[in-house]
């Protein structure tokens, strides 16, 4: 039995959309890709859910950023990466924002009021 192969013995494609207009049902089976040309410029994927457009892929994701941090988005990203580089970067943000508390606690503090108002 091919891994490529699911419990109902039909094959699919490692690349699947969880929603869209590759939905098909046949005889309530999927259907048996085996002489489908995947390659082909107007395959259409298979999705879990009908729609008549997709809303969530499983695609990689290209992703560029600026200033810090930017060295972890600089390129094409699986959609997993992604959550768990911003998590990191936003710790590492907020430890450096600690480390620079500890070493300088005046420079955080509020600055003096300025306007007459405030006095």
């Amino acid at each position: 039995k091919s891994p490529l192969f699911a419990t109902d013995l039909l094959p699919y494609t490692t690349l699947m959309y969880g929603n869209g207009p590759g939905h098909k049902l046949t005889n309530n089976k999927r259907p048996d890709i085996r002489d489908v040309d995947t390659t082909a410029d107007d395959y259409v994927q298979q999705s879990a859910v009908p729609l008549d457009s997709e809303t969530h892929g499983g695609e990689d994701v290209a992703l560029f950023a600026r200033g810090p941090m930017a060295h972890l988005f600089q390129g094409v990203y699986e959609q997993n990466y992604i959550a768990h580089a911003m998590a990191y970067a936003n710790t590492a943000l907020s430890l450096l924002h600690l480390k620079r508390f500890l070493l300088h606690p005046l420079m955080w503090e509020a600055p003096p009021p300025t306007h007459p108002s405030a006095l």
